[in-house]
């Protein structure tokens, strides 16, 4: 069954899409300057195997913005949304800083979320990236790309993504000019990620791409992250870029599917 909500929250009314058929429930949140539109090839993947919850985070896509706020805490947000949809335990993925957000949750409030995946996330040491050539980026920042028409936008990520679906194409470049211009004056609030990490004391999977694809994370990074927490696994798709998702959204799917079974059948 398909449903979607408004949901009244102190950061503005959030939209959220629902695939519900009484199977273990994962919540899919997006990266900045996206919607949850953005993973609907993943959803179409996952849907039969799991209740979805898809939420668009707070400036983005159908959700809105509170004009009271000038600071986004995403983490607080993310565990009151699961409280106001009834869920007492549930799992996680999270891209960009949609991980970011999924990561502090867990590090904080360990009976509501059991498993989490981590694609991508912004997370950065000043000690490996100086000696790294540059990646693949996007010509225009992301507030300039809110501007445009749909077709420059599309133009854009395919200049730089050019094995990208047209669908994918089509909900990243559709959602730049679905986002709320105020978020660029109202910036999430995250602790610094290493204290995070420390604190994850649940089931995670951080994956990432090739650092020249685009991608965030890099080795030298995931060194640091298994000196801090040996407890989180890691797992590199080669390939991919930021959006794993969508660049490689075989191999992903088929990786999520995967550890959340067999997580799930941990704990039965």
């Amino acid at each position: 069954m398909e449903d979607q909500q408004y949901l009244d929250t102190d950061e503005g009314v959030i939209y959220v899409r629902l695939f519900l058929n009484g199977k273990p429930p994962v919540l899919l949140l997006h990266g900045f300057g996206d919607s949850g539109e953005c993973w609907m090839p993943s959803i179409q993947a996952l849907k039969d195997d799991f209740d979805l919850i898809i939420p668009d985070l707070p400036a983005h896509g159908k959700s809105q913005l509170s004009i009271t706020r000038s600071e986004l805490d995403l983490s607080n947000w993310l565990k009151g949304l699961i409280q106001t949809l009834n869920y007492t335990k549930l799992s996680i993925i999270g891209h960009s800083i949609g991980a970011s957000a999924a990561a502090q949750a867990a590090a904080t409030t360990q009976a509501l979320i059991t498993t989490l995946i981590l694609l991508d996330p912004p997370w950065t040491t000043p000690a490996d990236r100086p000696s790294l050539p540059p990646p693949r980026r996007l010509r225009l920042p992301v507030q300039d790309l809110c501007q445009a028409s749909l077709q420059e936008i599309m133009q854009c990520g395919l200049e730089c993504n050019p094995y990208w679906s047209t669908v994918d194409l089509l909900h990243w470049a559709a959602a730049k000019q679905e986002l709320d211009q105020r978020v660029f004056t109202c910036q999430p609030s995250f602790e610094p990620w290493a204290a995070v990490v420390e604190r994850i004391r649940i089931s995670c999977l951080l994956v990432y791409g090739d650092y020249l694809q685009g991608g965030r994370v890099t080795t030298g990074l995931i060194e640091v992250i298994q000196r801090i927490n040996p407890n989180i696994q890691t797992v590199k798709i080669d390939g991919a870029g930021h959006y794993i998702h969508f660049d490689k959204s075989g191999e992903f799917i088929r990786l999520v599917t995967s550890f959340l079974s067999d997580e799930m059948a941990g704990m039965n």
